[in-house]
């Protein structure tokens, strides 16, 4: 069947017992599940060869690895109607997930058939499992309010790449968080104040919730927007407020001399 969204995929770091945990998800199912016709979560898990020390997926054998995905996706689309929602990376394995038509539950030996006919040199561990309410893709493939925010982050440091920005340049940095009465707003303002960012007074809007409009003097380079964004995140957050991005202008680089 054809997706009943967008692709929208995306990708973004995580922890599994104090290990690195790489996930990749398409975004573009997340107002559309779960999808009644595929109920079966079917991972394929991929043995990698040379991973990297951290369980990672090193850089010389990634090419390799996207081959071999690509050729998993159309084998598995043409033959079971599968969807690619997305992919875990963890401890050496890559966990490649899908979705299909509850009859994949009777078809394992084909299944394996079919993933031997495309796997290569590769060890796939085969795993098929009803999932009616697409748990995994909601509790595991999902981001968390910070996983999605550094997701959302990274996609305007790509924007101001395109437009010639200079990350390692300090500017004013907009942000903007939404709280629901004026006691969380004054909390969250003496919060961020206390985090370092020179806070306005709230502003109420017209349904009676408040606003804080501010902005940050900051470089964006070496992961500095994102640890400025978890810093409102971790005082917004517990006070029921929400967070509604950030923004600023391009800084061109500086030419370069001959």
């Amino acid at each position: 069947m054809a997706r009943p969204w967008e692709e929208d995929f995306d990708f973004y770091m995580s922890q599994m017992g104090g290990d690195p945990l790489g996930v990749m998800v398409d975004l573009g199912a997340g107002r559309h599940v779960p999808v009644e016709t595929h109920n079966v979560r079917l991972r394929l898990m991929v043995h990698m060869k040379n991973p990297m020390p951290n369980g990672l997926r090193s850089r010389e054998e990634s090419s390799e690895l996207f081959a071999l995905e690509d050729r998993l996706c159309d084998a598995l689309a043409e033959r079971l109607d599968a969807l690619m929602v997305g992919r875990v990376t963890v401890h050496g394995v890559t966990d490649v997930v899908f979705y299909a038509p509850g009859a994949a539950v009777g078809q394992l030996e084909q299944l394996r058939e079919l993933v031997d006919g495309v796997r290569g040199d590769y060890d796939i561990d085969i795993d098929v499992t009803p999932d009616v309410t697409w748990e995994f893709y909601r509790e595991v493939l999902w981001p968390d309010t910070y996983e999605h925010q550094f997701i959302m982050s990274n996609r305007v440091l790509r924007q101001l790449e395109e437009a010639g920005d200079d990350p390692a340049a300090a500017r004013a940095v907009d942000h903007l968080v939404f709280l629901p009465d004026r006691a969380a707003a004054d909390r969250a303002a003496a919060g961020l104040r206390e985090a370092g960012f020179t806070i306005p007074d709230p502003e109420q809007d017209e349904d009676g919730s408040f606003r804080i409009d501010f902005q940050d003097e900051t470089r964006l380079d070496d992961g500095r927007i994102h640890e400025r964004v978890a810093a409102i995140l971790d005082v917004v957050l517990p006070l029921q407020g929400s967070y509604d991005g950030w923004g600023c202008m391009v800084v061109q680089g500086e030419p370069e001399r001959n």
